[in-house]
């Protein structure tokens, strides 16, 4: 793959899932534990989704082997792509994410592809993430994401 290639170092598998204490409870019965996530910092630009909304979907994850397994539940009746992707395509995978260097480059490599921007964020030191429109195509997003200074 080309050394700017934004699809190459898997990040995360992003699941929908309608019912987050069952799921969580399941795992934590194989010996799986999941966290709360909350973003750290302020967005400074956010498309497709507003900060209420992303707010209104409850995060949990763990880090197996160098990558999360993120679980995302819709909490109240808000509209959102999470939401509408649960209610049309059902539980499963909503998308897979990639770890970039440049969030920035990374979209624009992926619009060269002729990929299609859903959603993206950014924060205060310009780490963030863009997810792919590929659901018609994949049946799941592709996502780049840049992790925040504190974590690279």
């Amino acid at each position: 793959m080309p050394a700017n290639y934004p699809f190459s170092r898997v990040h995360h598998v992003h699941v929908i899932v309608r019912d987050m204490a069952k799921v969580e409870s399941f795992l934590r019965a194989i010996g799986i534990e999941l966290t709360d996530y909350d973003h750290p910092g302020n967005y400074t630009l956010l498309e497709g989704n507003d900060a209420e909304t992303l707010a209104s979907i409850h995060y949990k994850f763990c880090r197996i082997d160098g990558v999360d397994l993120q679980f995302m539940s819709p909490k109240d009746d808000r509209p959102s792509r999470h939401k509408t992707f649960l209610e049309i395509r059902g539980e499963g995978v909503f998308s897979i994410g990639f770890l970039v260097d440049d969030v920035d480059a990374a979209e624009a490599k992926g619009k060269e592809l002729g990929l299609e921007v859903q959603q993206k964020g950014r924060h205060e030191d310009g780490w963030g993430f863009t997810y792919f429109d590929t659901a018609d195509t994949l049946g799941i997003n592709l996502t780049v994401r840049q992790n925040p200074f504190s974590e690279r």
